[in-house]
């Protein structure tokens, strides 16, 4: 069985672009040394702000998807998570909104869907990941029928565009540590609400959310949510949820929270642009930090300073098992991706460090060159997929 039908891809939300033509001449720059690096077929995973999707045109499109073709990238999924300008100072908690209440998410991913079909081949299948509804703290009395409506409506037009143009794409709802979804438990009881809902409305409907909408994994989430990556994954497949797109991703980890050098060390990783929500299970129970500040790591309370282990959603270089003396949890890429290879159906696989402008100078190598840092990335991971046979 074949772990992916499509070649591994790298996310390209680690690009800024503003257009069609800046995110071309980003993979003018990076995509294609990439793809020289490790000397075999490349996956692409686009992402683009609203403000471009909205923009793109007929010409434009076309002319990528030749550009694409051309030089044999190969593109079949989306990241249509971040809606704004993903590579702003400051993104914090401003990258969950709008949320699925919000009439713009619904528009904004339905245009990102119409984009990526017109770069499919014809009969292709694609993917699109997504919120998992909202965060928590933007909207504390969230419910799940809360989200109903519009997500169907999301689906019922991907079943739409396979109706109209044979070509298939699922939503993938992405669960994310402090969000309505944070863990996988979560988006599996969210979709199958969801799904006994929709075929209370007509069969048509519940056949969309069975055919268009499932989980994007991610391995760093899953991580830093103490959840075991396996278990998440197979407990999806026990209850008929696919698993449409694995984001293959790594978070920090300091395994001794007593050392006050290795805190000192973790410091370095405060940054301003992105939102590090930080865990750490205290007797059983999870605690849990918004983001990683200079006080939270300098001076924790006993509580935290006493739990064995405390993971960091920083997404970090996946071939790396230590920094310094913090290590990853790279080790649940290779037990995520063994999980998924027993899948009945092949999900896209995408490595997701988006993290290279912000990584401290001490966690990077490669030169600094994050073109290398990507292709050394994927090296890793492909090791992994052909030693699974994939």
């Amino acid at each position: 069985m074949a772990i992916s039908h499509h070649p591994l891809a790298y996310c390209g939300n680690v690009h800024p672009a503003e257009s069609l033509a800046d995110l071309q001449r980003q993979l003018e720059k990076h995509a294609l040394p990439i793809a020289g690096a490790i000397g075999r077929p490349l996956g692409v995973g686009l992402w683009l702000p609203r403000s471009a999707v909205r923009s793109a045109d007929e010409p434009g499109i076309n002319s990528l998807k030749n550009w694409l073709q051309e030089r044999r990238l190969s593109v079949v999924t989306m990241n249509a998570f971040p809606f704004g300008d993903f590579h702003a100072r400051r993104v914090k908690e401003r990258v969950y909104l709008p949320d699925w209440a919000d009439g713009e998410r619904l528009e904004y991913t339905e245009q990102v869907a119409e984009l990526l079909a017109s770069l499919l081949t014809e009969g292709g299948e694609g993917s699109l990941s997504t919120l998992p509804c909202c965060y928590r703290r933007l909207t504390p009395n969230a419910s799940a029928e809360h989200y109903f409506k519009n997500i169907l409506r999301c689906v019922g037009r991907l079943k739409e565009i396979r109706s109209g143009q044979g070509k298939t794409i699922r939503l993938a709802l992405e669960p994310e540590p402090g969000c309505f979804l944070e863990r996988t438990e979560d988006a599996i009881r969210f979709i199958q609400q969801l799904r006994e809902y929709a075929y209370s409305q007509s069969s048509e409907q519940g056949d969309a959310v069975r055919d268009h909408l499932g989980i994007c994994f991610d391995v760093c989430h899953s991580a830093v949510m103490f959840e075991s990556p396996a278990d998440a994954i197979r407990s999806a497949a026990a209850a008929g949820i696919r698993i449409v797109k694995v984001q293959i991703s790594s978070a920090l980890e300091l395994r001794d929270p007593k050392d006050r050098a290795a805190r000192k060390f973790l410091s370095q990783f405060v940054e301003e642009r992105y939102l590090h929500q930080t865990t750490a299970l205290s007797d059983g129970k999870l605690l849990f930090a918004e983001d990683l500040t200079a006080p939270q790591v300098l001076m924790p309370d006993e509580e935290w300073k006493s739990c064995p282990t405390w993971r960091v959603h920083f997404h970090v270089p996946i071939h790396k098992t230590e920094i310094g003396p913090l290590h990853t949890t790279t080790w649940a890429v290779d037990d995520a991706l063994e999980a998924v290879a027993a899948l009945p159906e092949a999900p896209d696989l995408e490595v997701e460090t988006y993290t290279w402008d912000v990584l401290p100078a001490i966690s990077r190598t490669d030169a600094n060159d994050t073109a290398m840092g990507l292709a050394a990335e994927l090296n890793y991971a492909q090791a992994i997929l052909d030693r699974l046979g994939g």
